[in-house]
């Protein structure tokens, strides 16, 4: 799988949903024990790691932060500004 496909703009909300149900499925189907399984893999760079399954679901959500941070800052350069991502305001009740 590519690292990063370039897609329409048509394409890039459904992919989004689709991909949020996903997760949202593999977690519901997880028991605590699940968390704690080593998962075995090979990074970009094709070398052999494990973590265990609650370490990479830590990572993914940080990398993703990471990633959002960027957006904003290229958003901010092109001297629009950017909308919320906190996600405490989108937790609020």
């Amino acid at each position: 799988m590519p690292v990063w496909t370039v897609l329409p703009l048509t394409e890039i909300n459904p992919r989004i949903r689709h991909s949020d149900q996903l997760w949202i499925e593999l977690v519901d189907g997880l028991n605590e024990d699940n968390f704690k399984e080593i998962l075995s893999y090979k990074n970009l760079a094709g070398e052999p790691n494990s973590n265990t399954f609650q370490n990479v679901l830590a990572h993914v959500t940080n990398h993703a932060t990471y990633h959002r941070g960027q957006v904003i800052h290229l958003i901010r350069e092109a001297g629009i500004d950017p909308p919320s991502t906190d996600y405490i305001k989108f937790a609020r009740m």
